[in-house]
């Protein structure tokens, strides 16, 4: 990862798994997941300080980010569970949750996987 990371890495990530932007919900993730690449700590404690700049970001609210992030994560399980598996280096026996995700995600962009 570059010392500043380029937004368009992590569309690039979000588009390998098969997602595209077609609303809010892809730019909250993509968001979310830039956010916590330049600041990874934010992902100890999500809800304190990642979804709300998330959420202010867009003019929305918690809870939608939370399902927004949660909708991709089950999402991406349901229909390519082979990659997120390969991304995690570690199996998965379930889909991982909006945090997890999340941690997942900015693994990937940080050690420049994508």
């Amino acid at each position: 990862m570059n010392s500043v990371t380029d937004i368009v890495e992590v569309y690039d990530l979000l588009y390998r798994l098969g997602f595209s932007a077609t609303g809010t919900p892809f730019f909250h993730l993509s968001y979310a997941v830039y956010l916590a690449s330049l600041n990874p700590h934010w992902l100890v404690k999500p809800s304190q300080r990642l979804y709300p700049e998330v959420a202010y970001q867009y003019n929305s609210n918690l809870l939608q980010v939370v399902r927004s992030i949660d909708g991709f994560a089950c999402a991406s399980w349901r229909e390519n569970a082979g990659l997120l598996c390969s991304l995690t280096c570690r199996p998965l026996t379930a889909a991982p949750t909006s945090a997890q995700f999340l941690r997942i995600l900015t693994h990937c962009i940080r050690s420049g996987m994508v």
